[in-house]
This record gives structure tokens, sequence and C-alpha cells, in this order.
């Protein structure tokens, strides 16, 4: 699967309809047939370190300081 093809999908997800407050989390499963899988260039420890780069702790501090 291309890039597009993967934007595409995500944009045109047809999971549940979920109302304000609700939450849903996608198994594996349903991860693997819309997505072909999680890529592993994608990360958590990679999203972390991508926020981080672009909103140091002390910025995020000062945006946030009610947290």
């Amino acid at each position: 699967m291309n890039y597009l093809q993967s934007i595409h999908n995500a944009i045109t997800y047809k999971g549940s309809t979920l109302v304000i407050g609700e939450n849903h989390f996608l198994s594996l499963k349903e991860i693997e047939r819309a997505w072909d899988g999680i890529d592993p260039e994608y990360t958590p420890e990679k999203a972390v370190d991508a926020v981080k780069a672009v909103l140091p702790q002390k910025i995020y501090e000062e945006l946030f300081p009610n947290r």
C-alpha cells in the first residue's frame, strides 16, 4: 500500500459512528484489514521524539500551565 492509499483509508475509515465523548480503540485485526498493519517507522518512541522536537518541554509547560 502506498502513502496516498494509506491516507485515503484513514480519511474514509467506516468504523462505528461515535458521539462526543465516546472512544473507540482499533483492534490489531482492524488495523491489519484497513491499513495492512502498523508501519514500523511510526513506533511510539518515534512519535514521542517527534513531538518533543517540535514542542520542547519548556514551551509545553508555558502553553499548558494547568495540565
